[in-house]
């Protein structure tokens, strides 16, 4: 059986090696951008996982970025920009623009987020996501079969 995502941040994109973008409910959204994405929005939120971001990162930042972009992560890392800085540390949690954001440790010194709108969770960690929801779903599927042929 398999089930149909149902991602209210569909759309997920590429922004570079390791780095996505997405939309929600009229926000365009970097996790570690490191080159602009064709047709993608001006960014209202970045996360940046890094403590120290690549030449190409601070690059796809500035060129996503605009006076009202609020950029999230480690204190080292988003004190490198003049725009709107937020910082995390791993366990943080905030309400930011209607989205929930959690900063948890990503296991190479970094951060991964979990990003929660609209009854959606996506984790991003170490260049990969995944949408919580329909993981979930798929467990409790799984599970579900397994009962119905026992």
């Amino acid at each position: 059986m398999s089930l149909p995502a149902r991602t209210a941040m569909a759309g997920i994109v590429s922004a570079g090696p390791g780095g996505f973008y997405f939309e929600w409910n009229g926000l365009a959204v970097y996790v570690d951008p490191s080159q602009k994405v064709e047709g993608g929005r001006p960014a209202d939120v970045i996360c940046l996982s890094c403590n120290d971001p690549s030449p190409a990162q601070r690059s796809a930042v500035e060129a996503v970025a605009n006076p009202a972009t609020i950029v999230a992560g480690a204190p080292a890392c988003v004190g490198l920009f003049r725009l709107n800085q937020l910082p995390f540390s791993p366990g943080h949690k905030r309400m930011v623009l209607e989205m929930e954001i959690e900063a948890f440790a990503d296991g190479r010194g970094g951060l991964g987020f979990a990003i929660a709108a609209g009854g959606s969770k996506v984790v991003f960690k170490e260049g990969s996501w995944v949408d919580a929801g329909v993981v979930a779903d798929q467990a409790a599927a799984a599970a579900a079969g397994a009962g119905a042929r026992a």
